[in-house]
Formats: C-alpha cells, sequence, structure tokens
C-alpha cells in the first residue's frame, strides 16, 4: 500500500481561505508559519490573513519570512509596511513601503501609506512630495478611464510614473 503524502498546512489554508472559511484556514496558517519558510506565496497570503484578522505579530512574523524568500515582492513589502505600521515600527515601515515602490513605483496605495508613515514620524516635506505624486497619478489614470484617448493625460501620466520611478 502507497503511502498518502501529507499536504502542506498551507494549501490546507489557501483552500479554506478560498471558500471563505478563515477561522479554518487560521490554524493551517499558524502551522505553516512555525515550519521553515519555504512558500514566499503562502507566507505573503498568512500575512495578509493576519492583517485582516487583526493578528499584526503573526503577520509582521510571516510577511518578514515571506520577503526574506521574495525580496523583489512589491506586494509583500506593502503588507510588511502595513504590519510594521500598525506595531508602531514606523521607520522600519517607511523601509518597506520604499522597498515596495522601488519595484513598482506608481502604485497610489502604497505612496499613500509612505506618506502617512513619513509624516508621523516628522518628515512632512517628504510626505508632502510623496502625497503630490500620489494624487497626480491617480488623477491622470481617473481622467484616462473617462476618456483612453485623451492625450495631455496620458502624457502627463507618463512624466508623472517617471518622476516617481526617480524618487
Amino acid at each position: 500500500m502507497d503511502e498518502v503524502p501529507a499536504i502542506h498546512p498551507l494549501r490546507h489554508a489557501w483552500e479554506a481561505s478560498q471558500r471563505g472559511d478563515l477561522n479554518a484556514a487560521w490554524p493551517h496558517y499558524l502551522r505553516a508559519i512555525a515550519e521553515p519558510p519555504d512558500d514566499a506565496d503562502g507566507l505573503q497570503r498568512l500575512g495578509y490573513l493576519a492583517l485582516e484578522l487583526e493578528d499584526d505579530d503573526t503577520a509582521v512574523l510571516a510577511l518578514g519570512k515571506a520577503s526574506l524568500l521574495a525580496p523583489a515582492s512589491p506586494e509583500t513589502a506593502m503588507l510588511l509596511g502595513v504590519g510594521l505600521r500598525r506595531k508602531a515600527a514606523l521607520a522600519r515601515a517607511a523601509e518597506s513601503f520604499e522597498r515596495a515602490l522601488r519595484f513598482r513605483p506608481e502604485w497610489p496605495d502604497c505612496i499613500n501609506n509612505l506618506a502617512v508613515t513619513l509624516e508621523e514620524l516628522g518628515r512632512l516635506d517628504e510626505a508632502h512630495d510623496w502625497v503630490q505624486r500620489g494624487i497626480a497619478i491617480t488623477e491622470y489614470e481617473r481622467a484616462l478611464e473617462l476618456d483612453p484617448d485623451f492625450e495631455p493625460a496620458r502624457l502627463n501620466l507618463a512624466d508623472a510614473q517617471r518622476a516617481a520611478r526617480a524618487a
């Protein structure tokens, strides 16, 4: 008789999450985080779920491990920044948001999170600069949604995105 291979707890957790059963997913995610990290996506999902359930300690632990496995993931860096900010680790949160923006520089949600965090750190000039970039990108995108052929908005959006990447 063949042995049935053990199913990784992240698979159980993801399946329960997909069904919308977060309470059933939670213990599987907690088991998975205790194991050696080998699945950046699973750890990121655990971190996201922990943020949703307001378990910031677990979120930061999972997202920190995911970040080590996938350092170029802007989503993981953004989520880690959110968890760190909630835990009042503002300098580390700002670094995490900045890392996310290095890989996805025109991300308005992350720009906003960075600006708010910089403001909380008292770095008001930097916060203001990031807010202006985020507003510009969002407004030009909105104009293009209304009129995809509006060339001035397309050019201005490209300029704003270039400026964000250069920051």
